[in-house]
């Protein structure tokens, strides 16, 4: 999925919300990988390094 597709909601969403949204790998603003990968272990690498308190979750 593509950030982008969350552009006319995000304002909204930060208002109440920490918002982080990404690029999925080959979608959007990302590179293609060049190897295989797990879109699980990229959410939970991200939630690891920029989360500290109980994700709420959408999309």
């Amino acid at each position: 999925m593509r950030a982008s597709l969350w552009d006319a909601i995000i304002p909204e969403l930060a208002r109440r919300h920490a918002v982080i949204r990404y690029d999925a790998r080959g979608l959007g603003r990302s590179t293609a990988p060049g190897k295989p990968f797990s879109d699980v272990d990229d959410l939970r690498a991200i939630l690891d390094h920029f989360v500290s308190v109980k994700p709420r979750w959408s999309g």
